[in-house]
């Protein structure tokens, strides 16, 4: 009687083992530096955002800032960096002091974490 137990009982159980997931990918974490560039000709500004790591590039949104002395800045543009990670932004009337800011981005697929962090470029004068 024991004996026929267990042959009902092992394959039972051998099943539930191959049941259960096996083991699982751990996910990596990263903190990557970036850089942005601001350039202006006349109405248009544009930069490229620069990293490391290539998808710290892309996607990335950027705005410019109109940088005023005893006042604080103001956002007066904004656009996504292509896969190149270049950006263009149209301000028309463009005179006075103006820097971009690029902001934090956070990635999390699937158990990993990309952590892309914030900058912004050096003030210019648009004249």
């Amino acid at each position: 009687m024991r004996l026929q137990k267990m042959k009902i009982i092992l394959p039972i159980m051998a099943l539930a083992l191959a049941a259960l997931p096996g083991p699982m990918a751990t996910g990596h974490e990263f903190a990557a530096d970036a850089s942005v560039t601001l350039n202006n000709n006349g109405d248009i500004f544009k930069g490229r955002v620069s990293s490391d790591r290539g998808r710290c590039e892309r996607g990335r949104k950027v705005t410019l800032m109109r940088d005023f002395k005893k006042k604080p800045s103001k956002a007066v543009g904004s656009d996504v960096t292509n896969k190149k990670g270049r950006y263009r932004i149209v301000k028309e009337n463009a005179r006075g002091r103006y820097f971009v800011k690029v902001a934090r981005k956070l990635n999390t697929p699937y158990g990993h974490r990309h952590n892309c962090k914030g900058t912004r470029s050096s003030t210019i004068k648009a004249k």
